[in-house]
């Protein structure tokens, strides 16, 4: 990335990663996703050639470690599915008093979740 950025002209590959950033940001995922996906597949390898317990160990962090990030910057693949549990309304009571509390059964509001809303 160092010699890309040097290349634009620009110090160092951070102004690299601003400018990404900042003008295509779907290339910058592209770009995080492959290089996290890079780690994964070298931590794997890792896991097959360690000679001891040391190096699996150290391989089995990396691969925790890659899949971690993998479920942040590809969650539409790696994410974990967050079925709706059960459907229920979910309500919502503004600026509840004591003097309010007998009159709350007759003023609270009941809002559907949406078919598709998966937040809890």
């Amino acid at each position: 990335m160092l010699e890309i950025a040097q290349s634009y002209g620009l110090k160092g590959s951070e102004q690299l990663y601003r400018l990404l950033l900042a003008t295509d940001p779907e290339r910058w995922k592209e770009y995080q996703a492959a290089k996290v996906l890079k780690r994964l597949d070298d931590a794997n390898k890792g896991l097959e050639t360690a000679s001891d317990a040391l190096s699996l160990a150290r391989a089995r962090e990396q691969v925790r470690s890659a899949q971690w990030e993998l479920e942040r910057v590809l969650r539409r693949i790696y994410g974990q599915d967050q079925g709706v549990t059960q459907q229920s309304p979910i309500q919502i009571n503004i600026g509840i008093t004591r003097d309010a509390a007998p009159q709350l059964t007759q003023s609270s509001i009941t809002i559907e979740r949406a078919s598709g809303d998966n937040s809890q």
